[in-house]
């Protein structure tokens, strides 16, 4: 490759459409369009990307750009009045020009599929309306709305409030299964009976609280 032979050149001058460029910016752009030639795959290789794997296929159909669209903690932020997630729109284009102007020289990059598909995220998200979406707190736990109540995946239910979430995802299959399968905890009383004879003739009954449970356990002899 000509650009190889030429490494090191002073002389060395690279123009793309009346622009010079240097050769960093060329090598960051073919190394990985020369990997696909050289691995003879077909225009599939672009659109891969494991980090998209639950979408099918990476949205940008290009496998260099590492944008997760389903999950954001930049480029927006969290009203402590509402809790809708509000996107950074200034923020937003300047990763979308960053990335155009990284990979535009790639014989197969497409620019206006980078545009289109960050033009279509919304001005805001709000996990508790749209159930598809969860908070994502400063301990990585994800909040859900359901039932009238604030969960994580896991059960706990001392929501922390809008000013301890730092961003929001989208729930993957299995999580929203999870998340639509939990059970409401309030209201729900739990008494348990239980016999021990070296229980003390004082005690009448001992109550067990747990996150809106609340258990009675009644010794017997």
């Amino acid at each position: 490759m000509m650009l190889d032979l030429t490494s090191g050149w002073k002389t060395q001058t690279i123009m793309v459409n009346d622009k010079k460029i240097s050769s960093t910016e060329l090598r960051n752009a073919l190394w990985c369009y020369r990997k696909k030639c050289a691995e003879g795959v077909s225009a599939d290789y672009c659109k891969q990307s494991h980090r998209f794997s639950d979408a099918g296929r990476n949205p940008f159909d290009c496998l260099q750009i590492n944008i997760d669209i389903n999950e954001w903690t930049t480029a927006g932020y969290i009203s402590s009045e509402t809790g809708d997630w509000i996107f950074d729109k200034e923020e937003l284009q300047k990763i979308e020009d960053e990335a155009i102007d990284k990979y535009k020289y790639c014989p197969l990059f497409k620019e206006e599929k980078v545009r289109k598909v960050l033009k279509k995220l919304p001005t805001k998200i709000n996990p508790k309306t749209n159930k598809n979406w969860a908070y994502i707190a400063s301990n990585r736990h994800l909040w859900v709305y359901r039932k009238g109540e604030w969960r994580t995946l896991w059960g706990d239910v001392n929501f922390p409030g809008f000013t301890a979430m730092i961003g929001i995802k989208k729930l993957r299959p299995k999580e929203l299964e999870l998340a639509n399968s939990l059970k409401p905890l309030h209201g729900i009383k739990v008494e348990i009976s239980a016999t021990k004879k070296s229980q003390p003739e004082k005690l009448k009954r001992v109550v067990l609280l747990l996150p809106r449970y609340m258990g009675i356990i009644t010794p017997q002899r």
